[in-house]
């Protein structure tokens, strides 16, 4: 999800696109997020908390960066 995030706030940054700006971005993360949250809740498994506890705070980073 972390990918995907990235991948839609560099096309909006770069123009590519179509039809979406930083609010596309925004809802998009205010879906990502709270699931990646959801998920962390119930995963039983530390190193995959780990991982995911990553892609939350980079989620949040990209997040951060928007105009």
């Amino acid at each position: 999800m972390l990918e995907l995030l990235r991948s839609a706030k560099l096309a909006v940054e770069k123009g590519m696109a179509q039809g979406r700006n930083e609010t596309y971005v925004k809802r998009l993360s205010d879906y990502i997020i709270p699931a990646l949250v959801e998920a962390l809740h119930k995963e039983p498994d530390t190193e995959i908390c780990a991982s995911m506890l990553d892609a939350l705070n980079e989620c949040v980073q990209v997040c951060a960066i928007i105009k």
